[in-house]
């Protein structure tokens, strides 16, 4: 409940945290809406579970069950010895999506596929508004389910909205690909459902 309340709230003129000790929880609200939740794990280390927006989100499959199970893990595979420090470390060296797209992935896209232009454009008018100074790392399954609703929402067809899953996916390949990433992060994300009624209703009163 206290999530769905921060989620409805104006977002705080300064950043501000509240901390689920017994669980490991930290929720942080930023100025510009961003509400996100993570994990702790001890001495300053954090990392990011989830958009804690989609919490409050009634169309999503996210909890705040899940997000404890999660955090729970986390913590006790630190226990366990799994070496975080370095998956922490190996994150801030990852690039943001901008600068993979101007430096690694557009200049090769454009040179080695036809369409490359084209892909691009796709690519960088659909997701770098959002996306594009967040780290590949950080482009989890639950913030690109939040950007399809978010464009469902703002009427784009399910055909569209696909097409530039299609590309970005395409994209994160290629990270994968050059050891950027470990997965791609589009591996979790259900392509839109279409219409198929619709699409032949169309078709059939078509002049």
């Amino acid at each position: 409940e206290l999530v769905k309340a921060i989620a409805k709230a104006k977002p705080p003129p300064a950043i501000k945290e509240i901390r689920d000790r017994h669980a490991g929880l930290i929720l942080r609200h930023l100025p510009s809406g961003v509400l996100s939740l993570y994990v702790n794990l001890g001495r300053g280390k954090r990392k990011l579970i989830c958009d804690a927006r989609l919490i409050a989100d009634p169309q999503s499959k996210w909890t705040l069950a899940q997000a404890r199970t999660i955090a729970q893990r986390l913590r006790v595979q630190k226990v366990d010895g799994r070496d975080l420090s370095a998956e922490l470390k190996a994150e801030r060296a990852t690039p943001t999506l901008k600068a993979y797209l101007d430096e690694t992935y557009g200049p090769w896209v454009k040179q080695n596929r036809r369409s490359g232009e084209a892909t691009l454009n796709r690519i960088e008018s659909s997701f770098l508004d959002h996306y594009g100074s967040k780290k590949l790392s950080e482009l989890t399954p639950s913030k690109l389910e939040s950007w399809k609703a978010r464009r469902r929402r703002d009427g784009v067809t399910s055909e569209t909205i696909n097409r530039d899953l299609d590309s970005l996916r395409a994209a994160l390949s290629r990270a994968v690909k050059l050891e950027i990433l470990a997965k791609n992060p589009l591996v979790g994300v259900e392509r839109a459902e279409v219409d198929r009624h619709k699409r032949v209703v169309r078709a059939l009163t078509a002049p």
